[in-house]
């Protein structure tokens, strides 16, 4: 069974923060979700904390 069979049965879908410089950050986040995944970008790390504090995140990217 592939990955995306996998997540497909599942109900919660992992929801990742992207904290990198651009275009890196575009180009990590376009590729995350193109594997199925919940993405959510912040260009400083303030914007990203504002966001921890306000959603559960799985992984967060710096």
């Amino acid at each position: 069974m592939d990955t995306t069979a996998i997540r497909e049965q599942r109900s919660y879908q992992e929801t990742i923060l992207v904290v990198l410089e651009d275009p890196v950050r575009e180009l990590v986040a376009a590729v995350l979700r193109f594997r199925g995944l919940r993405v959510e970008t912040a260009v400083s790390g303030r914007e990203a904390l504002a966001k921890a504090r306000n959603a559960a995140f799985d992984l967060i990217v710096l």
